[in-house]
């Protein structure tokens, strides 16, 4: 008996065929969807793998920063305490050239009454020899009176004859006695007043030079004075901010050993995060696979399904959803000028997990879904822009991690009018015009 003669339907019949086409076309639509939601599910885990494998990285190499500053810390302590001890024998050392300068003071001061003492020795030597200079003058009269008493002496020894002869001679020597005395009194007078001379000059110049040195010397250690005080004030601040450096790096240390624990234990569970990672990217993989299967499966049932109400004669029809393209199209030509604001301002808006999915947007739920119905119009269309459209978000997904790890050249070089993302968008763009003219006809 011919299958056509075994299967003979009514109207009513007919209506049945086009809802359990409905229904199995239906139950095609969720295994594409649940089909959809695992391979999303898949890309998300395998992109937290990712970023959990980088976060692990990165942790390792944070420990390793930790272990070096607190071991930096460490040697930071100990030289903070040695230069406050430094700055301690500093300032004890000061203090001993503090005294060092007032014994200097206290000596220059009594090497200055000491040269003052001699100069008034020398002084009262002075007035000695004016007082001999007096004397001489007193000599100079008596030599003098002596000469006029020889010249006297001699007249009466002329007037007395042969008797005054021997007093002549007598009166003669001293004249001549009284002729030297006068002369060596003159040239001991002219010694004197030499000498005198001298010495008062060489005594004011003594006493100039003496209070020149001595004031200079004065100023100099009262400077070197002030200037060791001013040196102690900052020795005593110094020792003050050495001790205050002393416990910071202490604080330093004892906050980078506390660190070093937080750190190792972020690493502890970042590897027991990655290790659940790894399990939920295996259970993905086993779901994304089931749920492959599973559409494989009702598509063939409904292949088979078609296939029979074919061998039946029988017709049924497919509603075919409108789809607004020039919607999605201007919603893809936006994302330059969204990836460019967020590169001149990152504000974390946007999240390369969520971007990198290709069947999260309009566009993308359709690609996925209702719009398999016009892959048969032209599938090499439908499937290059299924293709280019996955490009596009995960380039941008590309652009919004460079931006996030402020690899901002990177970023601008994908952007750049000969960038990757521009060529993907062109494409992409270009095929929804297609797509959209081929539907119109």
């Amino acid at each position: 008996m011919n299958i056509k003669n075994i299967f003979k339907f009514n109207k009513s019949n007919d209506s049945i065929h086009q809802k359990v086409f409905e229904m199995i076309d239906d139950l095609v639509e969720e295994v594409r969807k649940l089909y959809l939601d695992s391979e999303s599910l898949k890309k998300i885990i395998i992109y937290q793998k990712s970023s959990i494998e980088k976060s692990s990285s990165a942790s390792h190499e944070i420990s390793s920063i930790v272990t070096m500053t607190a071991d930096a810390s460490c040697e930071l302590d100990s030289k903070a305490k040695d230069s406050y001890d430094a700055v301690l024998n500093s300032t004890t050392d000061l203090d001993e050239l503090k005294k060092m300068i007032s014994e200097v003071n206290a000596s220059s001061q009594l090497l200055q009454k000491s040269v003052e003492n001699g100069l008034r020795s020398i002084a009262s030597v002075t007035e000695t020899m004016a007082e001999i200079k007096e004397k001489s003058k007193i000599i100079n009269d008596i030599v003098f009176q002596t000469k006029l008493l020889s010249f006297n002496a001699s007249v009466e020894a002329a007037r007395a004859g042969e008797y005054g002869k021997g007093f002549a001679v007598v009166a003669e020597e001293m004249g001549n006695l009284a002729k030297a005395s006068g002369e060596a009194s003159k040239e001991i007078e002219q010694i004197l007043n030499n000498g005198v001379d001298k010495t008062k000059e060489q005594i004011r110049l003594v006493t100039n030079d003496l209070e020149k040195v001595t004031k200079q010397t004065i100023n100099h250690i009262n400077s070197i004075s002030n200037k060791t005080e001013e040196l102690s004030s900052r020795f005593v601040q110094l020792s003050h901010y050495s001790r205050e450096t002393e416990e910071k790096a202490k604080q330093i240390s004892n906050a980078t050993s506390e660190q070093n624990i937080g750190v190792q234990e972020i690493a502890t569970a970042l590897q027991a995060l990655e290790s659940t990672s790894t399990e939920l990217e295996d259970m993905s993989v086993r779901t994304h696979s089931s749920s492959a299967d599973l559409a494989k499966k009702v598509e063939s049932i409904n292949s088979q399904y078609l296939s029979l109400l074919s061998q039946l004669d029988l017709k049924v029809f497919k509603s075919i959803k409108p789809f607004d393209f020039k919607s999605a199209k201007k919603a893809h030509i936006d994302w330059k000028m969204k990836l460019t604001n967020y590169l001149q301002n990152p504000d974390n808006s946007l999240d390369p997990k969520k971007v990198c999915l290709d069947n999260a947007c309009v566009l993308g739920k359709w690609i996925h879904g209702d719009g398999l119905a016009y892959r048969e119009y032209n599938p090499s269309i439908f499937d290059s822009l299924k293709d280019s459209h996955a490009e596009f978000h995960k380039t941008a997904a590309q652009i919004i991690d460079y931006v996030n790890v402020h690899n901002n050249q990177a970023a601008e070089k994908l952007l750049s009018p000969t960038g990757k993302y521009i060529q993907v968008s062109d494409k992409t763009v270009a095929l929804i015009e297609e797509l959209e003219a081929i539907s119109l006809k």
